[in-house]
């Protein structure tokens, strides 16, 4: 995906940020609460995942997770680990995973049962998850549906606003792997022309919400997190290194703060 694409054809970050802006805060500010599901993604660094509990769940009272109904990969009790996804345990320390974070499939019940105003997915194709008939109906039942990802799929034309995101290999920040290591990425390539870095969309969003965020980049907003959730305590880009830094266990799950 290299352009953004609103309910009228192509559009600008701009006119999409805009109005999306404006449809989260109105559903957040209404009279039965907060009516907004995002389905997240474990493929989103950590530094992505904070801001999204940080404006999503935090400020906008959202229901977030990123559990989806996903088949497991090979797996050899050793080295090969069935779940592919890379940051699993970097969701799971910021309370988006397991325990009382929704998974897509309740998210996705609650939108057919006409209790959201916006459904926000980040690069999960959701028709593929759980069928077209399902998604076509999510898309006349929901008055807005967000898709940010960076390629084309079968859930895209089903949503009002369409935001190309940079891979992985396009970005900074850091994931968690399975043994509870932080270990950094670092861009390989500038974001293809037209899209943006998920955290810098956030970013953006939450200004356009009038939540005044430190911070200006990945590494900034690493800080934030490492001084909110104690399994990150006293980390800083610096000390993860090359060799990254192992995360604290005792209470990390829950994504409690740090004292």
């Amino acid at each position: 995906l290299v352009e953004v694409r609103g309910p009228n054809g192509d559009a600008t970050w701009e006119q999409a940020l805009s109005e999306i802006s404006a449809a989260l805060a109105k559903s957040a500010e209404g009279q039965d609460g907060s009516a907004i599901g995002v389905i997240a993604s474990a493929q989103l660094a950590s530094e992505e995942l904070f801001l999204i509990r940080e404006i999503f769940r935090d400020h906008l009272a959202a229901r977030v997770g990123v559990s989806v109904p996903e088949e497991p990969g090979s797996c050899d009790d050793f080295l090969i680990k069935s779940d592919k996804n890379p940051n699993t345990f970097g969701a799971t320390l910021l309370g988006l995973a397991g325990g009382e974070a929704p998974d897509a499939g309740l998210l996705v019940d609650e939108a057919l049962a006409g209790k959201l105003d916006v459904l926000w997915v980040f690069g999960h194709d959701i028709v593929k998850l759980f069928g077209e008939e399902k998604v076509q109906r999510i898309s006349e039942q929901v008055p807005l549906v967000v898709f940010s990802g960076t390629n084309e799929n079968p859930t895209v034309p089903f949503a009002d606003w369409v935001l190309p995101s940079a891979a992985y290999v396009e970005k900074d920040g850091t994931f968690v792997n399975c043994h509870g290591r932080v270990q950094r990425i670092v861009r390989a390539f500038p974001p293809l022309e037209g899209s943006r870095e998920d955290w810098r969309i956030l970013l953006d969003l939450a200004a356009r919400l009038g939540l005044s965020l430190d911070g200006q980049g990945p590494e900034d907003i690493f800080e934030r997190l490492a001084a909110t959730v104690a399994a990150f305590e006293s980390m800083s880009y610096e000390t993860i290194g090359a060799d990254g830094a192992s995360v604290a266990t005792a209470g990390s799950a829950a994504g409690e703060a740090a004292p």
